[in-house]
């Protein structure tokens, strides 16, 4: 009885051990884990994306140079994804100046090798009428439909690539 409350106690030991050194998101993963937040001041994690002083979210609205600028960095950053055959660290230094400060984190260890696209359709916006901060542009392709998640910090502010959305099952 008393080797069997050892093994058992090893064993709860062992996997508490064992989950402390889990990583969140695999350097393999061509997909972070890390989820971005919709609201009237969004955020990525923990990170506000938006100074104190910004407008709500429902007061930007999606006029035709905001919709174009927002695809124009989403159709950039998607054909500087999209290259499987492209090292490492070219392939992060391409896409660094898109990214949020969060996202440049996220990716820096990501294998372009794993993507499994090297081409892609023209993109569609998915505009939230009502968050003039943040849209998902998406593109059609042969392993199914990605995005990238897109923000802004205020009306004249660029728009930077928050993460790329990758479809159910294609890596």
């Amino acid at each position: 009885m008393l080797h069997t409350t050892y093994r058992v106690a090893a064993a709860v030991a062992v996997a508490v051990v064992l989950a402390g050194c889990a990583s969140t998101a695999p350097a393999s993963d061509p997909t972070p884990a890390r989820q971005a937040q919709a609201s009237s001041a969004p955020t990525v994690g923990e990170h506000r994306q938006v100074a104190p002083d910004a407008p709500a979210a429902s007061s930007l609205a999606w006029d035709q140079s905001s919709k174009a600028a927002a695809l124009d960095v989403a159709t950039k950053a998607m054909t500087l994804y999209a290259r499987p055959s492209v090292g490492e660290e070219k392939w992060l230094a391409d896409l660094k100046p898109l990214f949020t400060p969060a996202a440049a984190e996220d990716y820096a260890y990501v294998d372009p090798s794993l993507i499994p696209i090297s081409t892609f359709g023209a993109g569609d916006l998915s505009i939230d009428e009502n968050n003039g901060y943040a849209v998902l542009a998406q593109f059609g392709s042969p392993a199914g439909t990605f995005g990238v998640q897109l923000h802004r910090t205020g009306r004249d502010a660029p728009f930077e690539v928050v993460r790329f959305v990758v479809p159910e099952g294609a890596k």
